[in-house]
């Protein structure tokens, strides 16, 4: 018994499986089955009878990668960022977000807003 590979005549010789079988006189081998083994990596192989080799004539899908989920410290510190970039820049419509949210706990990690919020509030009502 030796392996052999099969390709489709009606499909531009393309290869289809393995066949292991034991062809001789009395079991002679078909025509569409050959002995020459493809070569490794072809993703779409293709058999020249002419020339008992196999080409290459496909390609690999292109593989394209879901970009990930944010973990829950990363979305933290980009809400971090941006109460920290509001509270600098407009102190009272963050004070006002902040009163709506009260002090947030995410996880084990507190995010304390009130007294930062207040300082800066009366910091800038001494200015005006």
């Amino acid at each position: 018994m030796e392996q052999y590979y099969k390709y489709d005549k009606n499909n531009n010789n393309l290869y289809i499986e393995p066949v292991i079988d034991d062809y001789n006189k009395d079991n002679p081998m078909p025509d569409d089955v050959t002995d020459v083994r493809p070569d490794d990596g072809l993703y779409e192989a293709r058999y020249i009878v002419e020339e008992r080799r196999w080409i290459e004539t496909g390609a690999p899908p292109e593989v394209v990668f879901e970009p990930l989920e944010p973990t829950i410290l990363e979305r933290l510190e980009a809400c971090e960022a941006t109460l920290r970039a509001l509270e600098v820049e407009k102190p009272i419509e963050f004070y006002a977000v902040q009163t709506r949210l009260g002090n947030i706990e995410i996880g084990d990690v507190p995010v304390k807003m009130k007294e930062s919020v207040s300082a800066e509030i009366e910091r800038v009502g001494e200015n005006s």
